[in-house]
């Protein structure tokens, strides 16, 4: 750790799961900020905004400004602004991506979720916006035939919109060990309605790791990638040529490491996140993890 100057935080299965924050969070981000490690919240979550994210973690008990979090919602808006766009947006999603949209005083048309479907009769006699010159989706309990046949319409009927989304997670690990849909399988049901691939913001893309670099100027060898998720997580780290850790509190277990290729495994497998904070004779490294044919 004495290399590493910046940590690139996942919070949904590192520093939390759904509502339960995990022990070790508060004491181990309180000892990394005594070391005078810099530290950015980075999350493909999207349901909140930075404000909002800053307010629960005051609730949490950490005291944070917006500048140190960078939620999906956030990268989605930023996106936008870093192609100088200029029009409405069609929106599915929750309150996070909406506020941050706002935000960047960019106008937004959604259904309302009372509006759950849609006659033929209807979307044939459906009107586009003219002014809507993208579709933004993020993560949205109230997903539905009505919002993807509106979607639908706006990203067959002209290749000038853009169809971005917050995410491509395939979902979320909650208690009891049950499993939370995604934005991805909402992503990939419009694309196939549309015939269109959406544009990544979040972990995962292309766009957030630039982007991070230039606003940030945060440098790969002195950063590391702390996540659950090896697909967007430490995928990001490798994209960035950065050491990576991987706690075991989250979506990914030692059997799924055990049966993972060695381009995609972590440089640590730690058992929380506290390890990070000192307890370093507890990390090990990933080739321990791994099954021996995997090694060879």
């Amino acid at each position: 750790m004495e290399t590493i100057s910046t940590l690139i935080l996942d919070q949904d299965g590192v520093l939390w799961r759904d509502r339960f924050v995990f022990p070790s969070t508060l004491p181990s981000l309180n000892r990394l900020r005594e070391l005078g490690k810099r530290l950015l919240f980075v999350t493909n979550n999207a349901s909140k905004s930075r404000k909002q994210y800053v307010e629960k973690w005051k609730k949490v008990g950490l005291e944070l400004n917006k500048d140190e979090i960078v939620p999906a919602s956030y990268l989605a808006a930023a996106y936008l602004e870093s192609k100088g766009f200029k029009g409405k947006v069609f929106y599915i999603g929750d309150e996070g991506t909406r506020q941050e949209l706002m935000e960047h005083g960019i106008p937004i048309v959604e259904c309302t979720n009372h509006q759950m479907t849609i006659s033929n009769e209807e979307l044939a006699s459906f009107q586009p916006d003219p002014e809507v010159k993208a579709v933004v989706l993020a993560h949205d309990t109230n997903f539905n035939y009505r919002k993807m046949c509106i979607a639908t319409q706006y990203l067959r009927n002209s290749p000038d919109v853009e169809f971005i989304v917050t995410n491509m997670d395939a979902g979320d690990l909650l208690a009891n060990n049950r499993f939370m849909p995604g934005t991805g399988g909402m992503a990939d049901a419009l694309t196939t309605a549309s015939g269109r691939v959406p544009v990544n913001t979040g972990k995962g893309g292309n766009f957030i790791l630039p982007f991070l670099m230039q606003k940030f100027g945060v440098e790969p060898k002195e950063m590391m990638c702390v996540g659950d998720r090896l697909d967007t997580d430490i995928a990001l780290g490798r994209m960035a040529k950065c050491k990576t850790a991987l706690p075991l509190t989250g979506v990914t277990s030692r059997d799924q490491l055990k049966q993972t290729p060695p381009d995609m495994q972590p440089t640590y497998v730690i058992d929380n996140f506290g390890v990070l904070a000192g307890l370093n004779c507890w990390a090990r490294k990933a080739e321990e993890e791994m099954a021996p044919e995997q090694q060879e």
